[in-house]
């Protein structure tokens, strides 16, 4: 069995494993049943965005403005349960509209004006991040009610809500991504747009809904990250984009297209949310964590290429 063959059927297992010896050798609280349970529900949120994450870069895009969807729409659900004085309910109904618009106008930017979805995911970021200091003055918002912080402290049996929440969405982005023939277009449209396109896919109809399946997931990841800490921040969820993009990398999905699955992209989840819990348990400060999680990402995107460049070189 080579090298490739190798990682890509044991590669995640050995990393993953690698973690965990190393972080509960250097502290014996790691592998204790509240800090797993710790680690779980800090991955809730992050892996409930990298399913539609995953979606978008096998389609062949990526997307940087998750970061600030997220907060964006964490600023807005606070503001109308708080301020306006909102049902839970309804604050919901309205920050999912409000994260599916986003994700539309990233895909509509790139359709109309042929923009890269880097560029213009780049330009949308920093919007996004504006708009929730600006919403918010700087400050947090505090003060939510009862049930809407449930859904982020909330448990359903012994089971932490976020947990299950994930557990939905995650099944459900399996299902569709490899079962549907929705699914299948993501793979054609990723793997050789041009082939796609002549084979009859609608590849900027597929754009806008990947795009905006991505948004109203940032949408879910933002109401639960304010219910969970009890208040919005402007600052929620910066490092996403990357760390996103690294467990997406690193579960096996081409950074080109066209590549991947989803069960992966949930293995480079657990292996970044062990890391982050791991670092942070011995403890390294955050300027190191992310020097960490860039070397990371390198290697990810490293493999990735050596991957891609085996395959062509097969192909010949």
């Amino acid at each position: 069995m080579d090298l490739y063959k190798f990682y890509k059927k044991y590669g995640l297992f050995v990393i993953l494993a690698i973690f965990i010896v190393v972080f509960s050798t250097l502290n014996t609280q790691f592998l204790t049943p509240g800090n797993l349970l710790n680690i779980l529900r800090q991955i809730s949120m992050f892996g409930i965005v990298v399913v539609g994450y995953t979606m978008v870069m096998i389609s062949g895009g990526c997307d940087m403005s998750v970061g600030g969807q997220l907060a964006l729409c964490g600023m807005f659900a606070a503001t109308l349960n708080v301020t306006y004085g909102l049902p839970t309910f309804v604050v919901v109904i309205l920050t999912l509209m409000l994260g599916a618009l986003f994700g539309l106008i990233n895909g509509l930017l790139m359709n109309v004006f042929n923009i890269m979805p880097l560029i213009v995911t780049l330009g949308t970021m920093l919007f996004f991040q504006g708009a929730s200091y600006i919403i918010s003055g700087g400050v947090a918002i505090f003060g939510l009610s009862d049930s809407f912080k449930f859904i982020g402290q909330g448990y359903l049996g012994f089971v932490p809500l976020p947990i299950v929440i994930l557990l939905v969405i995650g099944v459900l982005g399996y299902i569709v991504l490899h079962k549907t023939y929705f699914g299948r277009q993501i793979y054609a449209m990723g793997g050789n747009p041009e082939a796609a396109r002549l084979a009859g896919v609608n590849i900027k109809k597929y754009r806008l809904a990947v795009f905006t399946i991505t948004g109203i997931l940032a949408a879910v990841a933002g109401i639960i990250m304010a219910a969970r800490t009890g208040s919005a921040q402007p600052s929620a969820g910066a490092s996403y984009p990357f760390d996103c993009m690294t467990a997406v990398v690193l579960g096996g999905v081409s950074f080109a297209g066209g590549s991947g699955s989803m069960l992966g992209a949930m293995m480079g989840v657990i292996i970044i949310g062990v890391l982050n819990n791991g670092m942070q348990l011995i403890g390294m400060d955050s300027n190191m964590i992310n020097c960490v999680k860039g070397i990371v990402l390198l290697i990810a995107i490293g493999i990735d290429s050596v991957q891609r460049t085996g395959k062509k070189a097969k192909k010949v």
